[in-house]
Order: C-alpha cells, then structure tokens, then sequence
C-alpha cells in the first residue's frame, strides 16, 4: 500500500513538472505583442530644391561634428501630384534643413560634403516624402535620390 502510494505521487509530480514544461514552451513560442501595430505611408514623390545655404558660426554647434566649419542647408519639398492628407499639406508647406546621421546623432554637413554632392542654393534633387497613414511609427521621413544623410565626409560625430 505504501509502495502505491509513492508511485501515485511521484507519477503526479511528473505530469505536474511535464505541464510545467509545456506551459512554459507554449509561452516562449508565442511571438511578443506588436507596440505601435504594422505601419503604412503614403509616398509623394518630388523634388526638393535648396532655398539658403548659411555658415554656422555658433560654438556650442561646433562640438557635434569634428568639421571645423558646418552649414545649415535648408530646402523646400516639392510633390509631383498634390498632397491628400492635412498632415501631408503641412509638411510640404515647411522648409527644412539637411541633417546628417553619425552615431545616431544629428549633424549639420561641412564644406567637404557640399563639394561633394554639390549643394547649392536653387540646385534640386530627387527625394520622396513618405507620410504615415496607419500604426505609431515614424510620422514622416525623406528619401533624398544623390544625397546620402550617413555620408559624414567631414568627419565622424564626437560622442
């Protein structure tokens, strides 16, 4: 009886530990919930054209790129086709500076990055808005056609 007994409780303690496992298998195969859900854009193509070209003189600037001497590009998106969503109007009635991308930080281009895609002021390029219509992602975002914002020519960012 005795022998019984222990063979009814270890029996138990192994589908008690079997489901364990099971549960905890099933858990990890789940794929984790998506934040901000699947994100959709609209695309406008265009062209953006260079309104002002300025020299930054300020100091506190100057730390964020080892350029010596750094440039406030700024330019104007122009839509192919007329825009649809009031959002999408907004963007387009901005004006916007070029920033460069170094080590996940904004920096403004130096004299070596202008000679090399030639920026300047009334030169156009190719670019697309692309504007979010679906999910929590990014807002907004420019793909520029001969510019690349991670061409730091003028030196890598300082952390």
């Amino acid at each position: 009886m005795r022998r019984d007994g222990l063979m009814r409780r270890r029996r138990g303690l192994a589908l008690g530990a079997l489901a364990l496992i099971a549960a905890g298998t099933s858990a990890r195969a789940a794929p984790p919930p998506l934040v901000g859900g699947p994100c959709a854009y609209e695309t406008y193509p265009g062209s953006i054209r260079i309104t002002d070209i300025e020299k930054r003189t300020d100091a506190t600037l100057q730390d964020q790129s080892t350029a010596a001497v750094q440039f406030q590009v700024h330019y104007a998106f122009r839509p192919d086709r007329p825009a649809a969503s009031p959002l999408a109007k907004d963007l387009i009635a901005r004006s916007w500076t070029l920033m460069l991308t170094s080590n996940a930080r904004d920096v403004f281009p130096g004299p070596k990055y202008l000679k090399k895609y030639g920026l300047e002021v009334g030169k156009r390029y190719k670019a697309d808005l692309s504007v979010i219509t679906k999910g929590a992602c990014t807002p907004w975002r420019f793909d520029y056609k001969g510019l690349d914002p991670a061409d730091i020519v003028d030196g890598a960012a300082t952390s």
